[in-house]
């Protein structure tokens, strides 16, 4: 699961690569999801075989759930929400996804929310908050519709683990992946509408556009659902991932010399904290 997070952590890597090339940002979440949709279409064949491709009715429902709602609406969601407040913000209103994730465990699974837990994911929420922020006030005019937009991708992004969990052990992580982007994919493009932009797919971007979908959507997400499968508590999942807050930031650091300040460090550490709490707890749950 951590993993999975450090993938993700690489997303603005790619993300401030294909807008150096000139590409949009709706059209690099369609390059992304397309890509992966390819990328896993082949590895699944190739390590599954066709015939795994044949699933119940009840588990291509989630997987279309999973790839519409958790894929493809939580991308128009957060890049407008980056659109109308900025990345920070926007950053910020994405470490809701625990809080959704939580409702909906208790909702849907009865998971009982011990004072450890709910210790950790406070903390956790706490941490991603300094370490995006930096201790420095967000600033600019307040957007409601961008502050909506951007607590709806928090709710998008925390379901996933709840949808991920509805669907049978029995169907392989790659089948989900492969049916997730294809719909994720399909909203995506109606959304990007790619043939007017025909200008910009040079072979450059086409090629950041596969190493986007292979390292930090295909392989992420992969990681991701394997590791959903083995957790229990589906509360526990976005603390995991939150990683993710922390390879970005390192990335920033180290590609483009971005500076983290005592708060952001001090964020650092508040989300690995948050972490060891839940791994303490129950060792088997961090594998």
């Amino acid at each position: 699961m951590a993993v999975a997070g450090v993938l993700w952590g690489l997303v603005g890597v790619f993300t401030m690569t294909l807008s150096d090339l000139g590409v949009s940002s709706v059209m690099a979440s369609f390059l992304r999801i397309g890509s992966a949709f390819l990328i896993m279409l082949v590895m699944t064949v190739a390590v599954c075989g066709i015939k795994s491709l044949k699933i119940s009715a009840g588990a291509l429902a989630g997987c279309i759930v999973a790839g519409l709602l958790c894929h493809g609406i939580y991308n128009l969601f957060y890049l407008t929400a980056v659109v109308k407040m900025g990345v920070t913000p926007a950053s910020v209103m994405l470490r809701t996804a625990p809080i959704f994730t939580v409702a909906a465990s208790v909702v849907i699974f009865r998971e009982h929310i011990s004072r450890v837990k709910g210790l950790s994911l406070i903390l956790n929420i706490a941490g991603c908050t300094m370490a995006v922020l930096g201790g420095s006030a967000i600033g600019g005019d307040f957007s409601l519709s961008g502050f909506m937009c951007g607590l709806g991708a928090g709710c998008t992004y925390g379901l996933l683990a709840i949808v991920i969990k509805l669907i049978p052990e029995n169907v392989h992580p790659f089948v989900i992946s492969t049916y997730s982007y294809f719909f994720a994919a399909a909203l995506l493009c109606a959304a990007a509408r790619p043939w007017e932009h025909a200008d910009v797919l040079n072979w450059q971007v086409i090629a950041v556009g596969l190493a986007f979908g292979f390292i930090s959507t295909a392989a992420a997400y992969g990681i991701y659902y394997a590791g959903i499968q083995k957790i229990k508590e589906s509360s526990r999942v976005p603390v995991f991932a939150s990683v993710e807050i922390i390879a970005a930031a390192f990335t920033g650091v180290v590609i483009y010399n971005d500076y983290l300040g005592p708060v952001n460090l001090t964020g650092i550490a508040v989300i690995l904290i948050s972490v060891a709490i839940l791994c303490v707890k129950r060792p088997e749950n961090c594998d």
